[in-house]
């Protein structure tokens, strides 16, 4: 598992990467974001590996609902490579899903304050 790689050859980053990799597919997420966040701040991974472990690591922070985080993920990705289309496309589909929230929770919102208002011209007559 993740010690396992990290003693065995903790200059390989790739290894590293990897382990993060299979956590992720195994949905153990805390794994999976300890071993990108290690690979991706470490200066033993190139810049490549570095860009694909911020970006595996946006893709387990929105998995745990951690949207601004995986927010600021995707965006380190674009300042390693501002061509990277696939982190452009989780920025689009994460402002997507949080105006998708704002909109329910507007909703919600809504009727509620109606009925409170209703209510008080009851009350007023």
């Amino acid at each position: 598992g993740y010690e396992d790689a990290v003693s065995a050859a903790p200059h390989d980053m790739k290894a590293l990467y990897n382990v993060g990799k299979v956590a992720y597919k195994q949905k153990d997420y805390q794994t999976a974001k300890k071993a990108f966040t290690q690979v991706s701040s470490s200066s033993y991974a190139s810049t490549e590996l570095k860009e694909q472990a911020l970006f595996s690591n946006g893709d387990t922070l929105l998995m745990q609902k951690n949207v601004d985080e995986a927010t600021g993920a995707y965006e380190a990705v674009l300042g390693l490579n501002p061509n990277n289309a696939h982190a452009k496309e989780r920025l689009e589909l994460i402002k997507k899903l949080k105006e998708q929230e704002k909109q329910q929770q507007d909703k919600k919102s809504g009727p509620q304050k109606d009925q409170e208002k209703d209510q008080k011209d009851t009350q007023d007559k």
